[in-house]
């Protein structure tokens, strides 16, 4: 049933900004792959290869994005995060400093992350995303008591331009 609610939003959310669109942008939609345990990565596997491959879409891109948040969160290292991440997109920072923050005090995440179940790009360098936030727990230092939370779910709109070659995150708003 939650599923069901979260699509209604996200499809009307759709219509919504494409009505309030001046031109006439035909959406691109990158098919959802079926979920499987070996997607996300857990606190005990390596960080991803130094060089990511540059996405051909702007949903691959936010996919993208996603998975490298999460192996900084199994990892600590933020670097391929960071790359993917404009130096001056100020509602990105918080998702990687906090990482940061926690990893330098000697705490870590036991969490498989974040899994986009659905995503569109509305409009060029534009996508709303339909995002699980996988529950687990949080070490904030290396002698913290564990926080623990619970799965949600969430919209969150991305917006990316191109530079260098890559495509990169600007800004993340949480839409619901």
């Amino acid at each position: 049933m939650t599923h069901l609610r979260l699509a209604a939003l996200l499809a009307a959310a759709a219509l919504l900004a494409a009505g309030c669109s001046d031109d006439d942008p035909k959406p691109r939609v990158d098919p959802t792959p079926s979920a499987s345990p070996s997607e996300s990565p857990t606190p005990t596997q390596a960080s991803s290869p130094a060089v990511s491959p540059s996405p051909a879409t702007a949903v691959e891109a936010v996919r993208l994005w996603v998975r490298e948040r999460n192996i900084a969160l199994g990892s600590g290292k933020t670097g391929p995060l960071r790359d993917l991440t404009s130096p001056g997109c100020s509602s990105c920072e918080p998702y990687i400093d906090l990482i940061e923050d926690v990893y330098r005090a000697g705490g870590r995440y036991e969490t498989t992350g974040w899994t986009v179940d659905n995503a569109r790009e509305l409009k060029p360098f534009e996508v709303t995303a339909a995002v699980t936030m996988n529950g687990g727990t949080m070490f904030a230092s290396a002698d913290a008591s564990p926080d623990e939370y619970a799965e949600d779910k969430a919209i969150f709109r991305f917006r990316l331009k191109a530079a260098g070659g890559k495509t990169k995150v600007v800004f993340i708003g949480l839409v619901r």
